[in-house]
């Protein structure tokens, strides 16, 4: 008998010790999926929320019937199931095909029907074609690479700067500004409270300045230490208003051009890191200029 058995039948009796019990039993959940070929840690950790609430009731109907990890495996197998289906992932679709173990637990249609559905999720949902004959100036890499960087700049560019953009990266223009619009609408409470902060630094300013300006004009000097403690408080609503904005995101994050795109996050960090090194290059901004000017 296994120590994690043993402890799900001693609850079984006592009642005690239910936390330690799900802690232990919620890493088992988190690391399942990515055991799988096909799963990334994202999903891990998307698989735990959704299995968090079965935890209680499968320590409940536990049977001493063989170890508790064999009974957790098999219905985790059943859960991961219904939980590729329901993000219909083309990604893990594709990835099952490499590992015939796995697809008859994800799938049982038929695997050439399968990677027809997948590659047509992929045309529709996932990372753009490779660039045309006509913008063949930026290397496939590059074209995804600058789609990443345009997508967090989205705050700052309109809906005639993303059909340009497309025709460089090789893309459908429509489904680019699809995908800007979806991005916006994510980032769309993070945009209100950026603006309510500039409010308040603002305002902070400008009361800072008047009560500076008074002090200039004011000689009696109880007036003057009053002044000089409301110049203090503001001046406090102001520094911490400006710190705020200056920690606060600009743009969309990572994580949400990886899920507007449908890839991994470990591809846009990546992606957005060489990015970077690229722009320094006098060599690869000459190619940018040109793949901007032919679009």
């Amino acid at each position: 008998m296994t120590l994690l058995t043993e402890r799900v039948l001693a609850y079984q009796k006592t009642g005690e010790n239910l936390q330690r019990l799900v802690d232990q039993i919620s890493i088992l959940v988190y690391q399942f999926p990515r055991e799988q070929p096909g799963f990334t840690e994202e999903d891990g950790a998307e698989f735990l929320l959704r299995f968090m609430p079965r935890i209680r009731g499968l320590i409940e109907r536990y049977q001493e019937e063989g170890p508790f990890e064999s009974y957790l495996a098999a219905t985790l197998r059943w859960q991961v199931k219904t939980f590729a289906a329901e993000r219909s992932s083309g990604r893990i679709r594709l990835t099952t095909l490499e590992h015939a173990g796995l697809a008859p637990l994800l799938d049982d249609r038929d695997p050439e029907q399968l990677l027809l559905e997948a590659r047509e999720e992929e045309l529709a949902y996932g990372a753009p074609a490779p660039p045309s004959a006509g913008t063949a100036c930026l290397l496939p890499g590059q074209a995804r690479r600058l789609l990443f960087v345009s997508l967090k700049m989205g705050e700052r560019l309109g809906e005639s700067d993303y059909r340009r953009l497309a025709c460089a990266v090789g893309c459908d223009p429509e489904w680019l500004i699809l995908r800007w619009h979806q991005l916006r609408a994510a980032c769309e409470t993070q945009r209100e409270r950026r603006r309510v902060y500039r409010t308040r630094r603002d305002r902070a300013w400008f009361r800072m300045r008047c009560v500076q300006y008074r002090m200039t004009v004011t000689v009696d000097g109880d007036t003057l230490r009053a002044l000089a403690g409301e110049l203090l408080e503001w001046r406090h609503r102001y520094e911490q208003a400006r710190k705020v904005l200056l920690r606060m995101q600009d743009g969309p994050s990572h994580a949400q051009i990886a899920r507007a795109l449908c890839i991994p996050k470990g591809t846009v960090d990546s992606g957005m890191y060489y990015a970077k090194r690229e722009i320094t290059r006098e060599a690869y901004r000459a190619r940018l200029a040109l793949a901007l000017e032919n679009a």
